[in-house]
């Protein structure tokens, strides 16, 4: 989820600075996901969970049973929050991270996996973003999928081992230039 792409930037960047250990030789490349996922601590589990609109995952190994109560808080939420919530998030998540990583001078890059949810951003909050966030390519949606061809064999559109050598390339090759 993007809230887990932020907290565990933030976690690991935050934990060397505070460490005194230097972070000039750190540099970000967020691919941000989809903007209906999220994740949430699971106190009585003692884990994170990451919600799916279809399924949940849990950062502890939890048999098939204790895995169904999670299903029903998702369903709770994908039904009462809406693609302009969702949208939102990613706004709120894409900004703060992004100003998180220039406070610290951490040169990034962000691209998306998906843009379903930008359709439902202020115009203003498109031109925020196209003119105040580091992206890998300039345009409307700042997709990942121009820079693979090769996709894995079960035919869920991602990136085979070859599309992401193929997805490094193309990022090494944009920020050398």
């Amino acid at each position: 989820s993007n809230e887990r792409i932020v907290r565990t930037t933030m976690d690991y960047i935050s934990n060397d600075i505070v460490s005194g250990r230097p972070v000039d030789d750190i540099v970000a490349v967020i691919q941000w996901t989809h903007a209906h996922r999220f994740e949430y601590w699971d106190e009585e589990k003692d884990c994170w969970v990451l919600a799916m609109p279809s399924s949940v995952i849990t950062s502890k190994k939890l048999s098939y049973e204790e895995s169904k109560s999670f299903q029903k808080f998702t369903d709770v939420v994908y039904t009462n929050l809406s693609d302009k919530t969702h949208a939102q998030r990613y706004w709120t998540q894409v900004v703060a991270l992004a100003s998180f990583l220039e406070n610290h001078n951490i040169p990034y890059w962000f691209t998306n996996l998906g843009a379903d949810h930008y359709n439902f951003l202020e115009p203003w909050q498109q031109q925020y973003l196209a003119k105040n966030v580091r992206w890998i390519q300039d345009g409307r949606n700042y997709l990942i999928n121009y820079m693979f061809r090769d996709q894995h064999k079960s035919g869920s559109s991602h990136p085979s081992k070859l599309g992401h050598q193929q997805i490094a390339q193309t990022i090494h090759s944009h920020i050398k230039d």
